[in-house]
């Protein structure tokens, strides 16, 4: 369980929702300008040729924006009576020709920031926002531009022929007729009026993307590669020769190489695997701490607040960490939401909360029979440091018997530029069959929760859901075929409580271990300490030894026999591996002949009949992700139960609590006893799938809310290995690394009871109890 900081900051950030301020960063205006985003849209065909402004999902062409802080902040280095802007986009595709070369430049016209003295320029825009984008053309391939010079149609927010309250710029507004509703740029570095209309200047893939001062003596004035003209392309960013690092005044990156890891930028060049950018911003290059690169996601990207600053902002030399700027100061947008591209709004940290909720496709849950659900709406807080309460009233179910709906207050945390989970609630039964469906429709209201707080922008929504019943009794093969009996894994986290000792011993499991403790056997023998009400489960004096920790020398890496096949081939034939997985590709040794795993005796575990507990609980999906923000198995009240629970410890060496966001593993269970007709044999250890997926995936992670978990308890309900195999007992779990790191760390494996048992039943006894049940199905007249 031991990450980096960047590794922490982006689980935080992508699978919680939680913006973490990097150290050091303060909020306040920059006093200089910023890009604040490019949008690529990759989602649609071509450029602004072919781009369909009517379609309410595409209502965008690809644009660039820039937030120009007011006068007061304005850096005196800067000259406020003309500042000269201009753009670079430098491509970095490994592939590309035209690596480390220029493919676009924009000079600005010129702004005049303080019109005390008269204006020479551009006056600076009501909300500091300038935007670089298109006008419609005419024609495809284009013979003019739509309109007349007075009534030029930018293609952002549908199609507007006047910029309120910001600057638009059209990169194509000389062009034929020209323009002059919207003021033009200085030069353009070549627009080619065949291609570059149907396919745009700012395309997908690799490239960096500079905001410099064409006044600094750093400057160089360099053309696009595909340029006639003659003029140079090359801007020399790793040396820092032509293009000089002293214009620079903003930039990011943006890198779709497949093996583009963020926490390593910037790459060591040559790193060996030709990675997108690593030769245009190598590690000790002149730009390369200056331009965090941004793993391409989207249809383009945001920086998230104009007031917090990167680490290249602070004014801390040697600071400079593109990764963490990378992590917590951009994020990527889409044309369906939550995040999406809004030209002409940049958000600060005192903007106004204001709701934005993906459009309707995106609103699909699956919901597991016999459980109350709490499905989120896939939404998010775009606006600054103010949280929303939102109530969704869902319309009413066309057969509320199967799955009735109802409306659910939520709050989000005042954390900006976030995504959120507007909630409403939807219960299913025992007697719902298996695939109903439901497509229904969420009123969504949103407030500010505190009196005094600006009012939530664009407050009502109203988006429709579909919803599934799901109940998967088998997992897959690699070639996606019904395979064996599939578990259903839930996790649950065990946060700090303040004044609490042992915050697990106030859990439906922790309190039903200590007043029946014979009730619940234990691999390890450590749950009576864990369910003492007086043990300090922050303390890692108490909670190091107990660790059954994962080897990481492979001479201690593990190969039980089981029936047929032993563990290592069991895991090396398991479908997820089979299918080209990597998830236990680190996990062997060299030869192959032992496994990075842990086994635990749990004889005479029962398959069905177990332990429901009481609070809500995170089902994983059928690829083994858990307590995902939006999400039909997230947050879930269930009547099922459960047979064995994996006890999971967060607390390090140190005290400290880490994630667990990368404590990948994957569960087996040995069979100890099988019903007459069983396809399973005794002693064949099955490689378990989650929720129907492939047998052997991997859990992503014990990352789920409430977060900053001290323990985190893992449930398998192992109910389908009964009715599909005849697996009636297990003697057996293993618990396989995933990663290759030991980063699980197993505390407690217990076997959980069977509802009626008696208080003081004992392993064997609950073994003699299983053998009778057994006998009974053998010869039902039997008394």
């Amino acid at each position: 369980m031991k990450i980096s900081t960047q590794t922490r900051l982006f689980w935080l950030i992508v699978g919680a929702g939680v913006f973490t301020l990097p150290a050091g960063a303060e909020a306040g205006n920059p006093d200089h300008p910023i890009l604040t985003e490019i949008y690529q849209e990759s989602s649609v065909p071509g450029g602004p040729a072919t781009t369909d402004l009517t379609n309410p999902n595409t209502p965008h062409q690809e644009f660039i924006e820039i937030f120009i802080p007011p006068l007061a902040d304005l850096s005196p280095t800067l000259d406020k009576d003309a500042l000269n802007l201009t753009f670079y986009d430098i491509e970095g595709d490994a592939s590309s020709p035209g690596l480390s070369q220029v493919n676009l430049r924009v000079d600005l016209p010129t702004f005049d920031l303080d019109p005390s003295n008269g204006l020479t320029g551009l006056p600076r825009p009501q909300t500091g926002i300038v935007v670089l984008g298109w006008i419609q053309y005419l024609g495809n391939p284009p013979t003019g531009l739509t309109g007349t010079p007075n009534s030029r149609t930018a293609m952002i927010n549908g199609g507007i022929t006047g910029a309120a309250g910001f600057t638009f710029i059209p990169l194509n507004g000389d062009q034929f007729e020209g323009t002059y509703n919207f003021p033009l740029p200085v030069a353009v570095s070549y627009i080619d009026t065949l291609s570059d209309p149907l396919t745009g200047k700012v395309e997908q893939g690799s490239s960096a993307y500079l905001l410099v001062n064409r006044d600094d003596p750093g400057y160089s004035e360099l053309c696009g590669l595909t340029d006639p003209a003659t003029c140079d392309s090359f801007p020399n960013l790793a040396s820092g020769s032509k293009l000089g690092l002293s214009c620079l005044l903003d930039a990011f990156a943006a890198n779709d190489d497949a093996s583009f890891n963020l926490d390593q930028q910037p790459y060591l060049a040559p790193s060996g695997d030709n990675i997108d950018l690593e030769f245009v911003l190598p590690r000790g290059g002149a730009f390369s701490v200056w331009v965090p690169q941004v793993p391409e996601e989207g249809s383009g990207y945001q920086r998230i607040l104009v007031d917090r600053m990167k680490t290249s902002e602070d004014g801390i030399p040697g600071n400079e960490d593109p990764a963490l700027d990378a992590a917590t100061a951009y994020r990527s947008t889409s044309n369906t939401g939550p995040f999406f591209a809004t030209p002409g709004y940049a958000a600060s940290s005192t903007s106004p909360g204001r709701l934005s909720v993906a459009i309707t496709p995106l609103q699909f849950f699956q919901v597991l029979k016999e459980t109350q659900a709490r499905p989120g709406l896939i939404a998010a807080n775009i606006g600054g440091d103010f949280g929303i309460q939102t109530e969704s009233t869902p319309g009413p179910t066309r057969d509320p018997s199967a799955m009735n709906a109802s409306v659910t207050q939520s709050l989000s945390l005042p954390i900006a530029q976030s995504a959120i989970a507007p909630y409403f609630d939807v219960e299913t039964f025992a007697t719902t069959p298996l695939g109903h469906s439901e497509f229904i429709t969420i009123e969504l209201d949103s407030t500010t929760p505190v009196p005094g707080n600006p009012p939530t922008t664009d407050p009502l929504h109203r988006r429709a859901a579909y919803l599934v019943t799901i109940d998967p009794t088998t997992g897959q093969d690699a070639q996606g075929q019904s395979f064996q009996g599939t578990a259903l894994f839930a996790l649950q986290g065990v946060p700090v409580m303040e004044g609490v000792l042992n915050p697990f011993s106030e859990t439906s499991l922790g309190s039903g271990m200590r007043n029946n403790s014979a009730n619940f056997p234990n691999s390890r023998g450590n749950g009576a300490s864990l369910s003492d009400p007086s043990s300090d489960l922050s303390d890692p004096a108490l909670i190091q030894p107990m660790i059954a920790t994962m080897p990481t020398d492979p001479t201690l890496f593990i190969n039980p026999l089981g029936a047929g096949s032993n563990l290592v081939d069991v895991v090396l034939n398991s479908a997820e591996v089979v299918s080209g997985a990597s998830s236990y590709a680190n996990s062997f040794n060299v030869s192959e002949t032992l496994v990075q795993a842990r086994e635990f005796n749990l004889v005479g575990t029962p398959t069905t009949g177990g332990f429901t507990p009481t609070e809500r609980i995170h089902y994983a999906d059928a690829k083994g992700a858990a307590g995902k923000l939006s999400d039909g198995l997230t947050d879930v009240v269930t009547k099922r139960d459960f047979e064995v629970a994996l006890i999971d410890s967060q607390l390090s060496p140190v005290g400290t609590l880490e994630t667990g966001a990368t404590d990948d593993f994957g569960v087996a269970v040995r069979v100890e006893q099988v019903a007459p007709g069983a396809s399973a044999s005794v002693g064949e250890i099955i490689f378990l799938s989650s929720m129907g997926g492939l047998e052997g995936a991997d859990l992503d992670t014990l990352n789920v809310p409430p977060y900053e978990n001290l323990l985190t308890v893992t449930y398998l309900d192992l109910d389908a290995l009964n009715s599909v195999m005849g697996v009636e007992t297990i003697d057996r779990v293993y618990v396989i690394d995933g990663s290759g790191s030991g980063e699980v760390d197993i505390v407690e494996i217990v076997a959980l009871p069977e509802p009626g048992t008696g208080l003081a039943l004992s392993l064997g006894v609950l073994l003699l109890a299983s053998l009778e049940r057994r006998k009974q199905r053998e010869n039902p007249a039997q008394p």
